[in-house]
């Protein structure tokens, strides 16, 4: 749904094609670091001539995305207690944690501001010459309303806090005693950090691993059950997907000129 909110104006697509897109690009994703490649996958079923304007908007709706990660990780580092990490193991993280909790109200406040206003910001920077190259990228990009932009930011949250409730679940199905504050708590500061750290998507298993690690065992002590339980989500929500992608790359896109 976001996606087709995305792409408003541009092109008509079912909801089939637009999934079809997001599984393709979450197969590039597995690949590129940050799944800063998934707006391949997704634009190779675009016309050609559409596929740069196409990318901008992937782009904006990734912004989003990571500008919701920051809201919750911001709420959630003002919520957790710090002086649960007080051994020499976890001394790096819990300076990391102090660090970003001091610097993400501003991060998250301005990134809130800039994609929520992207057609003012963009109607700005198009009559600057060094922006002459992507003017009309600039151009579509101001094309997005406030109103519009407001949609896209809510949906954007309700599927972040799917993405939370389907943690909550798993854990629950794995006898883990977790209520929804903590499931919020570990998720979105885990998240948050996948969010900012350079990683590699296929690679990200392992640093999902660690921080579910030390986040949740503050609220548990099976922390194998937290890892099945984070294991488990990631094969839910990208690798199964990004194999279903992978197979749709096979058959040729309708517009593949």
């Amino acid at each position: 749904i976001r996606w087709r909110v995305l792409t408003k104006g541009l092109l008509t697509i079912d909801l089939f094609s637009a999934l079809k897109m997001i599984f393709t690009g979450l197969s590039f994703s597995m690949i590129t670091p940050n799944r800063s490649g998934e707006f391949i996958g997704r634009v190779v079923h675009i016309p050609s001539e559409k596929r740069i304007v196409a990318s901008a908007v992937t782009i904006y709706g990734s912004a989003i995305q990571w500008v919701v990660y920051c809201l919750f990780g911001t709420i959630s580092l003002y919520l957790i207690d710090l002086n649960h990490f007080e051994n020499q193991k976890d001394a790096l993280l819990k300076t990391t944690l102090g660090f970003l909790k001091l610097i993400s109200p501003l991060i998250a406040l301005g990134g809130f501001c800039i994609v929520l206003c992207v057609g003012y910001f963009s109607r700005q920077f198009i009559s600057f010459k060094i922006f002459q190259k992507i003017q009309f990228i600039l151009i579509e990009l101001e094309k997005i309303k406030l109103s519009q932009s407001f949609y896209l930011f809510i949906l954007t949250l309700i599927k972040s806090a799917i993405f939370i409730i389907q943690y909550w679940m798993i854990f629950r199905c794995l006898g883990l005693d977790l209520d929804m504050f903590q499931v919020f708590i570990g998720v979105a500061i885990m998240v948050y950090g996948l969010a900012i750290l350079p990683t590699i998507s296929f690679l990200e298993i392992g640093l999902r691993w660690e921080m579910s690690y030390h986040l949740f065992s503050i609220f548990t002590p099976n922390v194998f059950a937290v890892t099945i339980g984070t294991t488990s989500i990631y094969l839910i929500n990208i690798v199964v997907p990004a194999l279903i992608g992978a197979f749709l790359l096979i058959i040729k896109p309708k517009h593949s000129s």
